[in-house]
């Protein structure tokens, strides 16, 4: 025969209470139980608290802050709901009693939930008991699982937000989950950014990984050079990226107080945009210059068996190239002098 829940409020001796080990709340504003000590002590205590009784003493369900207000305000009783509810019910009415009286943090949260369930409670009864949706209280129970523990700490300390372990746990292996980690606190990334270099390392190429990783190209330029199948060809364009870097890296170091003020926010837009045009353009121009290069060296062994009309198209070629390259040389000659008089 099933057995009823018998429910009864009493006056009870404080001292014989004692707190509910599975309370998610483990952190109290003692401002605020001060501050409800005082309208205790003015108004008296309006809900009272939920308990369980076992053998001669009683251990709280819920309502530990009024507890606690009740024995800063050196109440000796309190009054309370004695329950014989089992220990699932006494996970639920816990949970929903802090949900309705205090906002939990995303970390405590996971805890009880996991507690409720191991308790047997279903996610969808989980899902229906706190109003969220099935991957939220999905994303909460992984954030418990044993094999995304590194997760759990930076989320109690709110150094990434639940958004942001939801993308990095999509990784493969925990050690790029770690790397991944340890990158978006030190480099304090938001969620929108975490998740954005999440979908460009699932879909880069191990070597534009590693450069994505250690900052040697941005998460735009990572796009870009993954589409390019010849690993060759991307370790050279990750390099020139890198080098580029360094140099602006250096200029900015060493001559932001020579550089000349422009005297207007147009112009400042404007020569932004020209030097990142001609930074794009001389990376572009450097891929250009491997593409030839290789092309040209395919043709060499080939040379002793062409006839006149293929050797002249050859040369045609050849001098074409060296023409462009004679005129760049010469105009970014021209360009360097003029700019290491400013400078110097």
């Amino acid at each position: 025969m099933k057995m009823e829940n018998k429910i009864q409020i009493i006056e009870i001796d404080i001292n014989k209470i004692k707190t509910n080990p599975n309370n998610p709340r483990k952190k109290f504003d003692e401002k605020k139980i001060k501050e409800l000590a005082d309208s205790i002590k003015s108004c008296g205590l309006i809900n009272p608290i939920n308990v369980k009784k076992i053998g001669n003493k009683y251990e709280l369900i819920s309502g530990e802050r009024r507890l606690r207000a009740y024995k800063l305000a050196n109440k000796k009783t309190i009054q309370a709901i004695v329950s014989n509810q089992d220990n699932k019910i006494n996970l639920i009415s816990g949970l929903v009693e802090n949900l309705q009286r205090e906002n939990l943090s995303e970390y405590e949260k996971a805890l009880f939930i996991r507690k409720l369930y191991k308790n047997g409670l279903k996610k969808f009864e989980i899902c229906k008991l706190i109003g969220k949706g099935y991957t939220y209280v999905e994303t909460l129970l992984s954030l418990t699982d044993k094999k995304y523990t590194h997760f759990l700490n930076p989320v109690k300390k709110k150094q990434i937000t639940l958004r942001a372990f939801e993308d990095m746990k999509r990784l493969q292996t925990k050690q790029e989950q770690k790397e991944l980690l340890n990158k978006v606190i030190k480099e304090k990334f938001n969620s929108s950014k975490t998740r954005e270099l999440v979908n460009v390392l699932r879909k880069s190429p191990i070597d534009v990984q590693r450069a994505l990783m250690k900052n040697k190209i941005k998460i735009s330029q990572a796009t870009g050079v993954s589409k390019i199948k010849d690993k060759e060809t991307r370790e050279k364009i990750i390099l020139a990226h890198e080098n580029i870097k360094k140099i602006d890296m250096s200029i900015e170091k060493n001559f932001e107080d020579k550089k000349p003020k422009p005297k207007s926010n147009q112009e400042i837009i404007k020569i932004k945009e020209f030097i990142s045009n001609f930074r794009t353009n001389a990376i572009e121009n450097q891929k250009t210059i491997q593409s030839v290069i290789g092309s040209l060296m395919k043709c060499v062994p080939y040379i002793n068996i062409m006839d006149n009309q293929q050797l002249g198209k050859l040369k045609h070629y050849q001098d074409l190239l060296e023409t462009n390259l004679t005129n760049a040389l010469e105009l970014s000659k021209n360009l360097k002098e003029k700019v290491e008089t400013q400078i110097l």
